[in-house]
């Protein structure tokens, strides 16, 4: 009879053992999964975007301003621009070199429009752009009014002359009329002044070009 207490006794024990030690895991597990989101809370407080820049903008010309906000979030901008609290237009840039750009209000024909502007090149391959954009008030949105993408390898001397003569031409033309919102270009931020005109030289020093 002893023998069948004690056998009891020593099975009862195992069973709290076992129920302990599930709780036990079960508690650690519950406070780091509480720590980690506490964690991941703490990280996303410390990453919220930081406001560089804030002006008004008059895209209709019938005295209706805009807001137009450039703001960081770690090592990457945004240029927004928002219809009392609606974002209407957003872009993204930063100072890493797939990322490089440069957003300008450009005066044209009377409006104010957006112009970016992005003269991207690696390893003697290149690709000059540029969005000319223009706010809709029927469509309530930015629309693209005019735009040029010129292509060109200097490592198989494709070169299109005349197309990257008339780009400069242009561009050159609304930055003369722009002012800075925001550029990364070269991988210096700017937020204000205005931009450079097109540079050429890269390809006027290794081959003949004629502006």
């Amino acid at each position: 009879m002893k023998k069948i207490v004690t056998i009891l006794l020593c099975f009862l024990i195992l069973i709290l053992t076992a129920c302990h030690a599930e709780n036990f895991i079960h508690d650690a597990i519950a406070e780091a999964a509480s720590y980690s989101v506490s964690g991941n809370e703490l990280s996303s407080n410390e990453e919220t975007e930081i406001v560089l820049k804030s002006e008004k903008a008059d895209f209709t010309g019938n005295g209706i301003d805009f807001d137009v906000i450039v703001a960081q979030y770690m090592d990457g901008y945004f240029v927004r621009v928002l219809d009392k609290s609606t974002v209407i237009f957003e872009r993204n840039l930063s100072i890493y070199h797939p990322e490089w750009d440069s957003f300008s209000l450009c005066r044209v024909n009377g409006k104010t429009c957006i112009l970016e502007y992005n003269p991207y090149m690696s390893m003697g391959m290149g690709a000059y752009k540029y969005l000319l954009y223009g706010y809709s008030e029927f469509e309530r949105a930015f629309c693209v009014i005019d735009e040029s993408c010129v292509q060109y390898d200097l490592n198989k001397q494709q070169i299109p002359y005349e197309q990257l003569a008339q780009f400069k031409e242009t561009v050159d033309s609304y930055i003369d009329n722009s002012t800075l919102i925001i550029s990364s270009l070269n991988g210096n931020p700017q937020t204000g002044g205005k931009l450079e005109p097109v540079d050429l030289s890269l390809i006027r020093d290794r081959y003949t070009f004629n502006e």
